[in-house]
């Protein structure tokens, strides 16, 4: 029998070749894609901008795999592109003298891309809205070998300035005695974390999974009881997915929205096939430990690496931190006590019956423990149902404290002990990086010396200037103004000192220096 929704899951990650389905334009010809596409914010403002407002000429650029031919889908299907039935896109086209867009300029050769271009800037004056996409490095050496010198490198550093920070200011350039103008948006600094939600949503849709209530394999099945456990824990699972992506993301490993899927959909399917499984190829005892969400989240088949999946991006950089091989603060209840009473019914059976057939192999200096337990941690992360107190407590064990204060500074507002708290450790950090040893409890000045480059702490140190603890250091907390933050974090944090206007936002990675 089969449900034909697992192979289009398995099609959509990278962890072997099956990924047809893995670029939007082959997405869109799929009977599913409706059922999974994704309605993002940004979609509608390009819309509004380039159809309902005067002719305007946007890029949209960023990483491959970032979503840009999914917002053009969107748009061209709000336009009604695909009214009369699925088609694909063009390399480019003028659609009913609305709107010119190029699909993807990454993919052209350089004769194409410096038409393609050229063809984009005019169009605005021809009263046609036009959108060209493209990744950054083809976009930019398109740019200069279309410009002369001088042109070229006075819009360079525009355009740099503009994929910084996505102000949405336009840029003008002139070309000849032809003067054009365009906006540019670069969607690898946009905020991508918060679809996990509304994938897993898209993922555990009923009418998708409605042929695998009438399978014959379905209670051995570790594809069907993950899309059960993703149902029934969806806000959990979810929640610490985002906050993983985050901590990756602020450690320099961002996910674009293609690896995002590509991870997802390995966890739910572990590649496996219907067939597969009713074919009993892998219909044995412990198939839903080995396959379950828990731990094909982080590329394991039970205590055992998938080699393939390693392929997925988002599994190749957790295994390098290996945050399971971290000790819990719930290890004692875990391994001591073995109390399971934090996972339904369901999963406590699956672990129970795991060591009631290795009680033999459970002991630290027994290889195969120490991977049980490494395991079980994993179930622990994704699945098991916490209170506040000791979901905090994991997050702090698993990213750390300082990420927890991060996340927590940018979701909610600062409280003034909060506050003092931050100013507290800024200034210690500072005193510490400038002076060479920590401040006394009663210190409030912080004295800035002359330092050499090594960043070595000297006998003797020339002081330049000093700074006041409670005058000249403030904490910021300000409200995010952002018409693309989809993702509703609230807040950023920065440090403010004495009258300047600079500041110093705190990241996750200056948490941590300071602490």
């Amino acid at each position: 029998m089969g449900n034909k929704f697992v192979d289009y899951l398995n099609s959509m990650n990278n962890a072997d070749s099956s990924n047809e389905n893995a670029l939007a334009e082959s997405q869109i010809l799929s009977e599913y894609y409706d059922f999974i596409k994704i309605e993002r914010k940004l979609g509608e403002y390009i819309y509004d901008y380039l159809i309902k407002d005067e002719k305007k000429a946007i890029i949209l650029t960023g990483h491959a795999g970032d979503g840009k031919t999914s917002i053009l889908i969107q748009i061209l299907n709000k336009m009604g592109y695909f009214n009369e039935g699925k088609k694909s896109l063009k390399e480019k086209e003028l659609y009913k003298d609305l709107l010119f867009y190029v699909k993807d300029m990454s993919e052209l050769n350089e004769e194409k891309r410096k038409e393609a271009l050229n063809r984009f800037l005019t169009y605005a004056d021809k009263g046609v809205s036009s959108l060209l996409i493209s990744n950054t490095g083809p976009l930019i050496n398109t740019f200069k070998s279309i410009l002369n010198k001088d042109q070229f490198e006075e819009l360079e550093n525009d355009l740099l300035s503009r994929l910084d920070n996505n102000d949405l200011k336009e840029i003008e350039v002139c070309i000849g005695s032809q003067k054009s103008k365009f906006t540019i948006i670069n969607m690898a600094k946009l905020d991508n974390i918060y679809i996990v939600k509304e994938l897993l949503d898209k993922f555990i849709q009923d009418n998708l999974w409605e042929s695998c209530t009438k399978c014959e394999a379905n209670s051995k099945c570790p594809i069907y009881f993950n899309y059960l456990l993703c149902k029934e824990h969806k806000d959990r699972i979810s929640d610490i997915i985002k906050k993983i992506y985050l901590w990756l993301k602020e450690n320099e490993s961002r996910l674009t929205v293609r690896q995002i899927i590509s991870h997802l959909s390995f966890a739910i399917t572990g590649n496996l096939s219907c067939q597969e499984i009713i074919n009993t190829t892998i219909y044995k005892n412990d198939v839903l430990f080995d396959y379950s969400f828990a731990n094909l989240f982080f590329g394991y088949k039970g205590t055992s690496i998938i080699k393939d999946s390693l392929n997925i991006k988002a599994i190749r950089e957790l295994n390098k931190v290996s945050f399971y091989k971290k000790s819990l603060h719930a290890d004692y209840k875990l391994f001591v006590d073995e109390r399971y009473d934090m996972f339904d019914e369901n999963i406590i059976n699956i672990l129970e019956e795991k060591i009631n057939t290795n009680q033999e192999n459970l002991c630290l200096s027994n290889k195969t423990g120490i991977e049980i337990r490494e395991a079980f941690r994993r179930y622990y992360m994704i699945l098991s149902k916490l209170d506040n107190d000791d979901y905090n407590e994991l997050i702090k064990d698993v990213l750390s404290k300082s990420f927890f204060k991060y996340d927590h500074f940018a979701n909610c507002k600062m409280t003034l002990k909060e506050i003092n708290e931050v100013r507290d450790l800024v200034f210690i950090g500072l005193y510490k990086m400038y002076i060479g040893v920590y401040p006394s409890e009663d210190e409030k000045n912080l004295y800035l010396t002359l330092k050499k480059n090594l960043d070595e702490v000297q006998n003797v140190q020339l002081i330049l200037g000093e700074i006041n603890k409670n005058n000249d250091i403030k904490i910021v907390q300000e409200k995010i103004k952002d018409v693309f933050n989809e993702s509703n974090v609230k807040f950023r944090v920065c440090v403010k000192f004495g009258n300047s206007n600079e500041r110093l936002y705190l990241n996750l990675q200056t948490i941590q220096y300071f602490e």
